[in-house]
């Protein structure tokens, strides 16, 4: 009885230590995917891990990572983000992917709930941001203009970064706070039909931020609409 039990927690540990080994190649695998920009593998090898190695919670938040920002699979990003933050509530990175999952999801108000939460905690003017590019994308227009004119009234402005998502680039840019909000007024001004004044704002973002990606497309499509042979 002695000698089974003994074997059994040798067969055991034997076991265990060829599952980190695996776990460990694994690792690199991904490693060296993640390097080459190879995200299909890099997702492979993330699954991998997780079965190999269960103490491996950076692996939720990795899978949550790539299947929202790589993949536009939100389904699969609220799965893995929910495992996250059963294990850190708190974490603020999470959080923020769980709010960004939510909206996609059609969940708005538990979306934009948990940035009023982060905005309170960090005061990261990214979070307000996105409470405002939320509320225009969902039509309440009135209340997006007004957190957006309340901020840009400010003297000074806030410094700081805003950091915006590129989707179809894969990117995330720093955006300066001034630009990024007036940004979003020049969205709504152009709504309203006042195109003369939303190229000017536009042309204040990209003045303050040369390389700032949606500025830069707003301006390109405006100037079609203007000139329809530069299609």
């Amino acid at each position: 009885m002695l000698f089974t039990i003994g074997a059994a927690t040798f067969i055991s540990c034997n076991q265990n230590r060829q599952e980190q080994g695996k776990a460990g190649y694994e690792q690199k695998v991904f490693e060296n995917a993640r390097k080459v920009g190879d995200r299909g593998t890099c997702i492979t090898a993330l699954h991998r891990i997780a079965v190999l190695d269960s103490s491996a919670s950076w692996v939720n938040d990795s899978l949550a990572y790539y299947y929202y920002f790589y993949t536009q699979n939100p389904k699969a990003a609220d799965y893995y983000v929910n495992i996250s933050l059963k294990q850190k509530p708190e974490d603020i990175g999470m959080n923020e992917l769980k709010a960004k999952v939510d909206i996609q999801q059609q969940r708005d108000s538990a979306g934009i709930a948990r940035f009023e939460k982060l905005w309170s905690r960090t005061k990261d003017y990214t979070y307000l941001y996105n409470i405002a590019a939320t509320h225009i994308l969902t039509g309440r227009v009135v209340k997006a203009d007004s957190m957006v004119v309340s901020l840009l009234k400010l003297n000074p402005i806030p410094s700081g970064n805003v950091r915006i998502e590129v989707a179809e680039a894969n990117i995330q840019q720093q955006i300066p706070v001034e630009a990024a909000f007036t940004y979003l007024k020049s969205y709504l001004v152009l709504m309203n039909g006042e195109r003369a004044l939303a190229m000017k704002m536009i042309d204040r973002c990209l003045e303050l931020k040369p390389d700032f990606m949606l500025a830069q497309d707003m301006k390109m499509n405006m100037n079609r609409q203007t000139n329809p042979s530069s299609y």
